[in-house]
């Protein structure tokens, strides 16, 4: 009869009971720990079996297969994303080759609209935002006319890294070349405003004065693949350039601007790391 032995049940009951409150509440601070940041914001969760669906603010995002690449700080998986821009009569399908090489994340095309880089300036930015979100880290890769386009448009965008293949890197020195092609002036194209030319295309005065104005202050990482024999940019511009931003050069002997031959495109297959 003595009282203890009648409470001693009753105590070792609400210990289990407190120990397992308590555990659940570290527990619950864990989780809370990983999912917040330290602003309190919620960060985008992967499925840890690579599915399509992510928590991100206070929804799910529905995503594709392998968004969900790399790891970060605190094991949490890394998005990449990769954009594609092709150069002049390429299309957005491009974008297909460059998949396998980029497995970690999701590989898109870009088929802009914009002809000039003023008109570049507002279509690649926007496009460029809104396929973005989301996405721990961003890849540019581009072709000919499209890396201009994109050096123009996406200097303040934050971009990972670039891989240009065969960039136009003077456009101002492309289009004073193709004056002296088709024996056109400066005063005669000021004067004409528009010269088509017999090689399919078209000079204008106010493309010529718009680059003059904006030359290129590209600061991003970039990788550099350029043809010996390429036809608009020569060996020393495409060096000069290189030199002057900070990239790594490529040159393939024997390749040209279009790389499209077998030789080339595994040349291009093996330069991306």
């Amino acid at each position: 009869n003595n009282p203890l032995f009648m409470v001693l049940p009753l105590l070792i009951f609400a210990g289990v009971a407190v120990f397992l409150i308590c555990r659940n509440l570290f527990r619950n601070r864990q989780l809370r720990s990983f999912l917040l940041g330290p602003d309190g914001a919620w960060l985008d969760l992967c499925r840890s079996d690579g599915g399509t669906a992510c928590a991100g603010g206070d929804e799910l995002h529905s995503i594709k297969e392998n968004r969900c690449s790399g790891t970060g700080i605190g094991g949490e998986k890394m998005k990449r994303l990769v954009i594609y821009v092709h150069g002049k009569g390429g299309s957005a399908e491009e974008a297909e080759h460059y998949r396998p090489l980029f497995p970690g994340g999701d590989v898109i095309g870009f088929d802009y609209h914009a002809k000039t880089p003023w008109e570049a300036k507002d279509e690649f930015s926007r496009f460029f935002d809104l396929h973005s979100k989301g996405y721990d880290s961003v890849i540019l890769v581009a072709n000919s006319i499209g890396a201009f386009l994109s050096m123009n448009a996406l200097t303040d965008k934050r971009i990972e890294k670039a891989y240009f293949i065969s960039p136009v890197v003077n456009m101002e020195k492309l289009i004073a070349d193709m004056m002296m092609w088709s024996n056109v002036t400066e005063d005669e194209l000021k004067s004409k405003k528009e010269i088509q030319t017999d090689f399919g295309e078209t000079l204008s005065w106010d493309y010529l004065c718009y680059v003059r104005e904006h030359p290129i202050a590209w600061t991003v990482p970039t990788h550099i693949l350029y043809g010996e024999k390429d036809n608009l940019t020569s060996l020393l511009t495409i060096s000069e350039f290189s030199k002057e931003v900070g990239a790594k050069l490529t040159v393939m002997k024997e390749g040209e601007h279009w790389f499209h031959t077998v030789e080339e495109m595994e040349f291009l297959d093996n330069w991306i790391p």
